[in-house]
């Protein structure tokens, strides 16, 4: 913890020093600015531009430079296009300026236990969270479809789906395209659906509830899900409640930390 909350650290300065290692970037404060706003959370161009109240084509050419820098990823959605967005590729860069910078005073004063007893949500949820949803990515990408059991599948990645029920968008942590189909084309099929949450508690029943919705509300989108496959992805096991029903069931799969690593 000291190497990365405290002055004398090893890793304090790192996110600055990649900044200054690209003579691109001269004006660092905008980059760091920029990059502070994605890792709060704000991915899209026009959020980034919003919050700093410019147009997102102003925005262009320091994502493109961050992008080339390799310093951010652009994420597109597996199902739509035109939908964006940027995130931070190393976690101790998002770690840095969600952790860091918002409690810099107490950092400097080399009171890293306060900075972090503060900052514990915060590294759950915008920290360990995201990066534990791309390890469930990279994992249903590589080793997934033996254990899917299906013979072949396509483009792996994440999307959000706008639900009239509720009224509101919803993200799918992890989605794959069937063999063959072809990302954000019209209505490619969809051979697996993920939940990925790196919580403490098991995972439940709601969880797998959730995913049916979801499957139930891209079907009538015309997007042919009706035979993809519902992954939960959990950190600390299942209730007893969820490994019944998925027994029950054919098209559910749980997955543990330990099949994942």
């Amino acid at each position: 913890m000291d190497e990365v909350v405290t002055p004398d650290g090893t890793l304090y300065d790192e996110p600055s020093y990649v900044l200054r290692e690209d003579p691109r970037m001269v004006d660092r404060s905008l980059y760091q600015t920029v990059l502070q706003h994605i890792a709060q959370g704000h991915t899209t161009p026009t959020k980034i531009g919003a919050r700093m109240e410019r147009p997102a084509t102003a925005l262009e050419h320091p994502l493109r430079v961050l992008l080339e820098s390799r310093i951010i990823t652009k994420e597109e959605d597996v199902l739509y296009q035109r939908k964006i967005s940027y995130h931070l590729s190393d976690p101790l860069l998002r770690f840095h300026h969600l952790v860091v910078q918002p409690r810099v005073h107490d950092a400097e004063l080399g009171n890293a236990e306060a900075v972090w007893a503060a900052a514990r949500d915060t590294v759950q949820s915008k920290i360990l969270g995201p990066a534990f949803e791309e390890v469930c990515r990279r994992w249903t990408r590589v080793y997934g479809l033996e254990r899917l059991g299906l013979d072949g599948g396509g483009e792996v990645g994440e999307t959000t789906i706008s639900c009239p029920e509720c009224r509101k968008s919803h993200q799918i942590d992890v989605i794959m395209l069937g063999p063959g189909e072809q990302a954000r084309s019209k209505s490619p099929a969809v051979s697996a659906l993920g939940e990925a949450k790196y919580t403490a508690e098991p995972r439940g029943s709601a969880d797998l509830h959730r995913l049916d919705h979801l499957r139930a509300v891209i079907t009538a989108k015309r997007v042919p899900a009706e035979d993809a496959k519902l992954v939960i992805f959990a950190r600390n096991g299942f209730t007893a409640d969820l490994e019944a029903e998925a027994r029950r069931r054919g098209d559910v799969v749980l997955v543990t930390l330990a099949d994942l690593y």
